[in-house]
């Protein structure tokens, strides 16, 4: 439902030439406290937890992502 709303690279050229398309999606759930997000380059979904750790953090933490397309082999 929420992926209807994006804007696919290529489709909208600004004034300036450059590319307008939607470089990520996020998706939050109140009840886990997660946060799930892809990005254009990787589709794959990617989780982020709120633990009790992560609350307790008093510095700003960040979180390296691939954003180059992977596979997940099943077999």
């Amino acid at each position: 439902m929420l992926e209807s709303v994006s804007i696919p690279k290529g489709i909208v050229i600004t004034e300036h030439g450059a590319s307008d398309f939607t470089c990520y999606s996020a998706y939050m759930c109140s009840e886990t406290l997660s946060y799930y997000f892809s990005t254009y380059g990787n589709q794959r979904i990617r989780k982020i937890s709120l633990s009790e750790s992560l609350k307790n953090e008093k510095e700003f933490k960040n979180f390296p992502i691939v954003n180059e397309e992977d596979i997940l082999e099943l077999n």
